[in-house]
């Protein structure tokens, strides 16, 4: 290790800043004499090592934090190889619900509850593949407060420290209540499991901030947007070549995707999460008036009925034949097409578009970061904003709207208030195709040709 360590800038007594390459790369790492041993610890920043002073400056507080977190554990006689950091703690909770979420997974039980979470109708949720990544994006944007702590010693940590989270969060990023409420979850999270270890002797209960009504919604999307959106899903479903099962699977989904983007558009469908299967989109749920409209009506947050937009009448009719082409017979609007062994079966429903929508924002230009204020970002529910903002320039009364989609006049006044222009949207449309499914023909593997 010392022949490879460079050393570049004393910090202290016994503590020196280097780098060290590793491979074709090169990282900032920290160099302590250990004075009980008579030896030298390297330890790794894990900061990738650049010639800049920006660079240096984040190395050093890194380092400084790592070299205090070592004189602690000296000075309490603690093995510091050993020593339990705010860091090693956080990982070692990341381990132990990566492996309750694949034990759920594997076993098919849900057994290992996501404790101090918000219990729903008397359960607790369970681990999962999706909750585990979602707690380990949100764990990689804490490990900049960690940096900030008095002492990186986990069992030296005080309620007081964790208590700056929602003021440094105010400073130093630009997040939603909503994201930093998440973040402040997993921070109880780490010292209940950190309590249930005997590392600890408190769960704190840092400040959190007050949640924006008008933040909910994600901001409103444009005409030219939407446009964006639905024609670069269909084209993505164009562009696959059905050569196996694998790729004729993907084009069934990359199918359904733009479907959904139309479906959702058009009739103001409460984008859900998948968590729950009863507020997925059921066959049932839509009803046919004596006059010849279609009305979506939905019973999860609140029952509502909403008037379809006859733009999507020919998406749901289309879908449906899709299905009965495909073999399908589900009680559910949007279905997996094939068997995925100990994933779903064919049939299943489709529980979220979320990894589509979010690759479909990254490759139009679309995306923006983690912890970006969810009024400053697209999100799902921005489609039925989009319905929203159609419904109220077709002349729709408010309170009307509000009633048929479950909500109030309210939250409607405060999270949809920039509202196009429907005219736009046909000057946009004009003779594009991208949303006209009437003209449908198909190739020989079935497959709907939308051109």
């Amino acid at each position: 290790m010392s022949k490879k360590f460079f050393p570049i800038e004393p910090l202290d007594e016994g503590c020196m800043l280097g780098k060290k390459a590793t491979g074709k790369n090169a990282y900032w790492y920290v160099r302590m004499y250990w004075k009980a041993k008579g030896e030298s610890e390297y330890r790794s920043t894990k900061i990738p090592y650049e010639e800049s002073r920006a660079s240096r400056l984040k190395a050093k507080r890194r380092a400084n934090a790592i070299w205090q977190e070592f004189l602690s554990a000296v000075s309490v006689g603690d093995n510091p190889r050993n020593a339990k950091s705010v860091k090693s703690v956080a990982d070692d909770y990341k381990k132990q619900y990566r492996w309750w979420a694949n034990e759920n997974e594997r076993l098919g039980k849900d057994i290992y509850i996501v404790k101090g979470t918000r219990v729903v109708k008397g359960h607790s949720p369970y681990w999962s593949s999706v909750k585990a990544d979602k707690a380990d994006n949100i764990l990689r944007h804490l490990e900049d407060f960690w940096d900030t702590l008095p002492t990186q010693d986990f069992r030296k940590v005080t309620q007081r420290d964790l208590s700056r989270f929602s003021e440094w969060a105010a400073i130093n990023r630009d997040w939603s209540p909503s994201w930093t409420h998440q973040n402040i979850t997993q921070i109880r999270m780490i010292w209940r499991y950190a309590f249930d270890e005997g590392l600890t002797d408190f769960i704190p209960s840092p400040f959190r901030p007050p949640a924006q009504t008008s933040e909910r919604a994600g901001r409103p999307l444009q005409a030219e947007e939407w446009l964006k959106m639905v024609r670069y899903a269909r084209d993505k479903y164009e562009g696959i070549r059905t050569e196996n099962k694998a790729s004729q699977y993907n084009k069934d989904a990359a199918l359904q995707f733009w479907i959904w983007l139309n479906f959702v558009s058009w009739t103001g469908y409460r984008p859900p999460s998948g968590k729950v299967l009863k507020n997925l989109p059921r066959w049932e749920d839509i009803k046919r008036t004596k006059d010849g409209n279609l009305i979506l009506q939905r019973r999860d947050k609140t029952q509502y009925e909403a008037p379809i937009f006859k733009e999507a009448h020919d998406y749901l009719e289309f879908l449906k034949n899709f299905q009965k082409a495909r073999e399908i017979d589900s009680p559910y609007i949007f279905a997996h097409t094939r068997d995925k062994a100990g994933v779903h079966r064919k049939g299943d429903p489709i529980k979220s578009f979320r990894k589509q929508w979010e690759t479909m924002l990254k490759d139009i230009g679309l995306w923006e970061d983690w912890g970006t204020a969810r009024k400053d970002k697209l999100v799902p529910y921005s489609l039925r904003g989009f319905f929203i903002t159609m419904s109220l320039n077709r002349g729709v009364d408010v309170r009307k709207l509000a009633k048929s989609l479950g909500t109030s006049v309210r939250v409607i006044d405060q999270t949809y208030d920039d509202f196009q222009t429907e005219r736009e949207l046909h000057e946009l449309l004009k003779g594009s195709g991208v949303a006209d499914i009437k003209k449908v023909s198909y190739d020989d593997a079935g497959f709907p040709i939308l051109s």
